[in-house]
């Protein structure tokens, strides 16, 4: 499926697929951690990279007079070099911050992904159960003209009259409540999109069926593969710690430039010197260095447990979610295969009676209300299913497919 979108466009409600689609392209956390994961990529060149050669000139206030002539200037360059093995570490390091990073993107598109997915599926039942609710008052009026025709000729009963215009006015009050909900669920969809709660949205007009979902498991989690990262790179860390331990190394060139000298015939006047310098760092203060050390290894041991706790979080998430799925399945195909098919022919029977013979009005007003509760307990399983799913793939770190989008572009 093939979703291409506008930049600054209207987000496309009535498709759930082109909703997420459009928050993953536009969502303020993605860019920024499209953002941290292009610095973190950036950052391995830096952490691979020999400190800069430096180069120095210097004038000499008084020449230094030698055999050979007077010394004028000198032109120094010079490198340093740390222990072997202290770059490629700190280069491994840098690359498990990239992967982190990466890793922390796909999260975070995760669970962008499906909070969409449950503040869409909110919207689309509300507009759901208002329409089953309209539906229901226009037959509960359809009746009730039946039963005040019937009253106004002598055949009705008064206060069956009043019993369907209570039942009329509660309804229309439920009816009048859903505008506060549309306000409230506007506001959620808006700051799941990443919008201000104020900005003008369609919301979108019904459930569709939910998706099928497989089984999955919690092991390739894009937060779990973070933390694995990050503890690798305080593992890094550590070695890094132990190699900067140790000497460093500075290799140097000075060039002296010498003028002629003041007596005539002296040989090699004015040749200029060149001096080849090693120079070696030497880590006296190991405290700090083993302090660092074990800072490193602290952090890599904090890092793993924390990816124990999560693994164990998000595992115990996803059996809910899974429970959750078979339980709004179950729920579903049961209204919509048997309780609601016997419910209409109940109403059917008792509506049937009554017109008839003007008995059992009590039981047409149950046979209606149970019809509503029965049509909304099928909205709510079908609910359940779409809310279920969405935590189903978040707690397993699945990013639905929707296919490419046009990211946004404020510059």
């Amino acid at each position: 499926m093939l979703i291409v979108l506008a930049v600054g466009a209207m987000p496309p409600t009535g498709d759930l697929d082109a909703t997420v689609a459009h928050a993953l392209a536009h969502h303020p956390l993605l860019e920024a951690s499209r953002a941290g994961t292009a610095a973190a990529a950036a950052q391995v060149r830096v952490a691979g990279s020999l400190p800069d050669p430096s180069l120095r000139w210097g004038e000499m206030v008084a020449a230094v007079e030698t055999r050979v002539g007077p010394q004028q200037r000198v032109l120094s360059v010079q490198q340093t070099l740390p222990w072997p093995g202290t770059l490629g570490a700190r280069r491994e390091a840098a690359s498990a911050g990239r992967a982190a990073a990466a890793a922390l993107e796909i999260d975070t598109a995760v669970r962008v992904a499906a909070e969409v997915r449950r503040a869409w599926t909110r919207a689309a039942w509300l507009a759901e159960i208002r329409s089953v609710s309209r539906r229901q008052l226009a037959l509960l009026r359809s009746l009730l003209a039946s039963v005040r025709a019937g009253y106004e000729a002598g055949t009705g009963r008064y206060g069956d009259l009043l019993q369907l215009q209570l039942e009329e006015a509660r309804l229309h009050d439920r009816l009048l409540a859903f505008d506060d909900d549309e306000t409230a669920l506007r506001a959620r969809l808006n700051a799941a999109l990443g919008r201000d709660p104020a900005d003008p949205l369609v919301l979108p007009a019904g459930l569709p069926e939910p998706p099928v979902t497989s089984a999955a498991s919690v092991a390739g989690h894009p937060r779990l593969m973070a933390l694995g990262h990050r503890a690798e790179g305080a593992r890094l860390a550590a070695r890094i710690a132990q190699r900067e331990a140790r000497p460093g190394f500075t290799l140097g060139l000075d060039w002296i430039q010498v003028g002629e000298a003041r007596m005539d015939g002296v040989e090699d006047s004015g040749r200029d010197a060149v001096v080849a310098r090693l120079g070696l760092s030497l880590p006296l203060w190991r405290g700090k260095h083993e302090g660092a050390r074990q800072a490193a290894v602290a952090r890599a041991g904090a890092l793993t447990a924390e990816r124990t706790a999560w693994r164990q979080a998000l595992a115990a998430r996803l059996a809910a979610a899974e429970a959750a799925l078979r339980d709004a399945g179950r729920r579903r195909d049961l209204h919509r295969d048997d309780l609601l098919p016997r419910a209409h022919r109940v109403y059917e029977a008792v509506l049937a009676a009554y017109r008839a013979d003007g008995t059992g009005f009590a039981d047409v007003l149950a046979a209606q209300r149970t019809l509503l509760e029965l049509e909304q307990s099928l909205l709510a399983a079908r609910r359940d299913l779409l809310l279920a799913a969405a935590d189903h793939d978040e707690a397993a770190g699945i990013v639905p497919a929707v296919g490419p989008t046009t990211p946004r572009n404020d510059s």
